[in-house]
């Protein structure tokens, strides 16, 4: 269910009116229900029924990871119990990562540099999660910050799941923190000025995607497909348009996710700040997927 799509236009117009004639609580057991069919349509298209293993492997580390987040609470000043808990998450959603992503990568990496790889490990076909680094990158944010007593309260099993299930920045980000959301989760707001910015998002991102990226990877695809039909002064300008279009592409998906978010009431962060009007590539860092660079910084860089 692609943002540009028909059908996400079709689903997120029901979602928008739904959300906005229910009230209280069942508001948020409503998103989540949406954010489920979100993520299951995309199994759905791929595979078929089969593709909903994507759904239930993706529900399955929130409920280990929301497990990990109970029993911290429940250590309370335990502090060898709390660390040894979040050393458990962490490695977990790691070896998650690792598996399901880059499995494939390594074994045919060994296999080209002609190391031997039993054949029981070549013939092993895992399936890639969808947005699986997304997710990973924020459940470890919240049970570390749950071990840093940054997060004092315990949420409510609801309030973790939409957290990590909302569908907006599900698929592209932006990477998310409890802060970021979670205390707009029981006051979301709209009104005229919030619907013309949302609408607004959306309009930017669908023209950056729709109108730029998309056509220029139709142009720039049959270059790298025979770079050596081409000069270096050719190459050279392909190049530079690639890069133009993964921006287009990647800031043109987050801002739909931003505007979709702001349509149903929340705010949730900016993840590209005009990077190419950066001076230095220090400041291109930091004005390209902000979300990621803040989460490397604070999760990795400094502790």
């Amino acid at each position: 269910m692609l943002f540009n799509s028909v059908l996400f236009f079709l689903f997120f117009t029901v979602v928008y009116f739904t959300y906005w004639i229910i009230s209280g609580a069942l508001r948020r057991w409503f998103l989540i229900a949406a954010s489920l069919v979100f993520y299951a349509a995309w199994g759905w298209q791929s595979e078929g029924w089969w593709g909903l293993r994507w759904t239930v492997h993706f529900v399955l580390m929130v409920l280990i990871n929301y497990f990990f987040v109970r029993e911290m609470f429940a250590a309370g000043r335990n502090q060898r119990r709390r660390d040894l808990l979040v050393g458990i998450a962490v490695v977990l959603n790691l070896l998650n990562l690792g598996v399901f992503k880059y499995f494939a990568f390594v074994r045919d990496v060994l296999i080209d540099f002609g190391v031997p790889v039993p054949e029981e490990v070549q013939s092993v076909r895992l399936f890639l999660p969808l947005a699986i680094s997304f997710y990973t990158f924020q459940l470890i944010a919240f049970v570390v910050d749950v071990h840093r007593r940054q997060i004092e309260q315990r949420p409510g099993f609801s309030r973790y799941f939409l957290f990590i299930l909302f569908f907006p920045q599900l698929i592209a980000g932006p990477i998310m923190r409890s802060t970021d959301f979670m205390e707009q989760m029981d006051h979301p707001k709209i009104d005229r000025r919030r619907m013309y910015d949302g609408l607004w998002l959306i309009l930017g991102g669908l023209v950056k995607k729709v109108v730029l990226a998309d056509p220029m990877g139709e142009v720039l695809s049959p270059v790298f497909a025979r770079p050596w039909w081409y000069d270096g002064w050719s190459l050279l300008a392909v190049g530079a348009c690639f890069s133009l279009q993964v921006y287009c592409d990647f800031s043109g998906y987050t801002d739909i996710a931003r505007g979709a978010a702001r349509l149903l009431g929340f705010n949730i962060p900016e993840n590209f700040r005009a990077p190419f009007f950066a001076r230095s590539a220090r400041e291109l860092w930091q004005r390209w997927h902000i979300t990621l660079a803040t989460w490397l910084r604070d999760y990795i860089y400094i502790p």
